[in-house]
């Protein structure tokens, strides 16, 4: 695995870098940190460049300038900044929580593409719920 610290203006952020094939870019949500994936990225590794990262804000991804308003606009940023100074873009995005799918939706316009196919979120990919196990028909009243 190749751990890098991407040094931008304000922040520090933390990325972990694993394996060989087309690019993945597995974004975390809640708390923003990449350790959520090491397991799946392990797993993934063997058909992929899996690219993990800590948010901005978030665990070894400190804020290096003034506090200020966190936008989405700026994490995907980060996410784009990232992918091109490594080189894994374009690259397909990947979250478990749909609080990160609108990083992917907000890259900056005159940006290149930097993502692949759409977001896939576990919320997206779940399959449909078990049917229940039994019924009652309640016919009294």
């Amino acid at each position: 695995m190749n751990a890098g610290i991407l040094t931008m203006t304000d922040a520090r952020i933390h990325y972990e870098m694993l394996g060989s094939g087309p690019p993945l870019l597995l974004v975390p949500g809640g708390n923003g940190d990449a350790g959520v994936y090491t397991a799946a990225a392990r797993t993934l590794a063997r058909h992929f460049t899996v690219v993990t990262y800590d948010r901005r804000g978030h665990s070894r991804s400190p804020l290096t300038g003034p506090p200020g308003e966190e936008r989405v606009e700026r994490h995907a940023e980060d996410a784009y900044t990232l992918l091109t100074a490594i080189g894994a873009g374009p690259a397909r995005p990947w979250s478990s929580s749909p609080a990160a799918t609108p990083v992917t939706w907000t890259v900056p316009a005159s940006s290149p593409r930097p993502f692949t196919g759409p977001f896939t979120s576990e919320v997206i990919d779940r399959p449909a719920p078990a049917p229940p196990l039994w019924t009652h028909d309640r016919t009294d009243p």
